[in-house]
């Protein structure tokens, strides 16, 4: 790479003049360069999403300003694409010479080992209207408990979350605004909000998971005193109107006898008492320790209040998710007969 940049340096000349072989060659030459940095980029962005963070926390301050000096020459490069010449005090202009003169500059204004080397191939006292290499913007994300002020921005989520994955009709949800986060995890609001948490970036939600320290009795009371709530607020006079198949889905179930998810064995409430669920961007799964990070939050504080099991109901059609808990150690316990697939884990120690 070093030496790609230093010959397009070098013959950057080449596109001033009407040898139209040599010009092409430069172009192919910058061309490949462009490409070794988009390989460093994604090098960059693998790292970022580790889910070894030890090894990020080590590696992010070298391979950053590695990458912050190549996106540099890069933009250099491009800048001499567009026809500028490399206007560096004491640099020839002729073919075969070298475009730059070492030992003009301070020596403590240089890093040492590849970087440093890079870095003078630059000129210090640039042209105007150089390239400048903006700072590199890594997104922040933040898991916190769930808050009232952040119910509809949940709700929006809820909504985006149901459309994706084709669980709703769009233009039907409209008339319902709420209908996907009560589907989902109103019970959850209701019942255990303060086992709730919710992860954004920059303002924007990108998840949650929620939880309840007694399955068994979440249950009941969702049947209890939830589901009654649900049914006043969406009223079974809507089952016989003109609604969207899976809207009356949705409505049906806060009028039906069923409890609220898959009734389990004594044996797993006995070993797994406690309940979680969680909901990410296919963005935020992607990076691996996002989902690991947020369902550590809600573990470790169900383990405060004095649990000592965990399960989860999941479809047996979403594969993602499947495998984002059997990576964090659960293990399949049953499937039931419409499909769902059970997943447990002990949490005396976790993770």
């Amino acid at each position: 790479m070093l030496r790609q940049f230093d010959w397009l340096r070098s013959n950057a000349f080449c596109l001033q003049t009407k040898n139209e072989q040599r010009s092409n060659e430069w172009l192919q030459k910058a061309e490949d360069f462009r490409s070794m940095e988009s390989i460093v980029s994604n090098l960059f962005r693998h790292l970022c999403s580790s889910a070894n963070r030890s090894l990020v926390y080590d590696l992010y301050a070298h391979v950053s300003d590695l990458r912050s000096t190549i996106v540099l020459l890069r933009a250099f490069v491009d800048w001499l694409a567009l026809g500028h010449q490399d206007d560096s005090p004491g640099c020839e202009r002729k073919a075969g010479k070298q475009p730059f003169c070492s030992g003009d500059q301070e020596p403590w204004i240089y890093r040492g080992g590849l970087l440093g080397e890079m870095q003078r191939l630059l000129p210090i006292m640039s042209a105007p209207g150089a390239p400048f290499a903006r700072p590199i913007a890594v997104p922040v994300f933040t898991i916190r408990p769930y808050m009232q002020s952040d119910h509809d921005v949940l709700r929006e989520f809820c909504e985006k979350h149901f459309l994706s994955h084709a669980l709703v009709d769009g233009e039907a949800l409209i008339s319902f605004p709420s209908l996907a986060i009560d589907s989902s995890i109103g019970d959850y609001i209701a019942l255990s909000s303060d086992l709730i948490f919710v992860l954004d970036t920059t303002g924007q939600l990108c998840g949650y998971a929620c939880g309840a320290l007694n399955a068994q009795q979440h249950r009941t009371g969702a049947q209890s005193t939830w589901k009654p709530q649900m049914a006043v607020k969406y009223p079974a006079g809507l089952l016989d109107s003109e609604l969207h198949p899976s809207i009356k889905i949705l409505i049906e179930a806060f009028h039906s006898d069923r409890g609220r998810g898959p009734l389990l064995p004594e044996d797993i409430y006995e070993q797994y008492p406690s309940i979680v669920t969680m909901a990410m961007t296919q963005e935020s799964l992607n990076l691996a320790y996002l989902p690991f990070s947020l369902l550590s939050a809600l573990i470790n504080c169900l383990r405060g209040q004095g649990s000592h099991g965990v399960h989860t109901v999941l479809s047996a059609e979403n594969r993602v998710l499947h495998e984002c808990f059997t990576s964090q150690g659960f293990t399949e316990l049953m499937r039931t007969a419409d499909g769902a697939v059970i997943l447990g884990r002990s949490i005396e120690r976790f993770p």
